[in-house]
């Protein structure tokens, strides 16, 4: 394979892969495991699952996995996937700290509960995806 296209491959397959892991892991979560935490104390609140506009979720999705992207290609090789992790989890926590603060002082009724356990959900999987991206860039 030509240096040009592995230049772009593995870019490309790093944020396909880590966009996965992100979206995958946030469906489980929200979607199955934790799903009557966060659907019974925001029921009422917020859309129910069935009426969810899943395409601007996962563009979320991608968008974070772009930006950490952004931040991580440059970046030397050796340590690169911790690195990553940690650009990931300050995503998570930046973008979903916002949307959870935001929403508990504006929404009537928003769970104190959901923004203590869906900001540090957020710090981990973001980590979790930033670390597949970068043992994939690494490669």
């Amino acid at each position: 394979m030509g240096k040009s296209v592995k230049n772009l491959y593995v870019p490309l397959a790093a944020w396909t892969i880590s966009c996965a892991v992100l979206t995958l892991s946030n469906l489980l979560f929200h979607g199955v495991l934790a799903y009557s935490f966060f659907y019974g104390r925001l029921e009422g609140i917020i859309l129910a699952p069935k009426d969810v506009h899943s395409t601007f979720v996962m563009a979320d999705y991608a968008l974070l996995t772009t930006v950490n992207l952004y931040f991580t290609k440059d970046l030397p090789r050796q340590g690169l996937a911790l690195r990553s992790a940690v650009i990931g989890g300050v995503l998570g926590l930046v973008a979903f700290g916002t949307w959870n603060l935001v929403n508990y002082a504006f929404i009537p009724n928003w769970p104190l509960a959901i923004v203590a356990v869906d900001i540090p959900w957020h710090i981990v999987v973001g980590a979790i995806s930033g670390w597949v991206l970068g043992k994939v860039l690494s490669k």
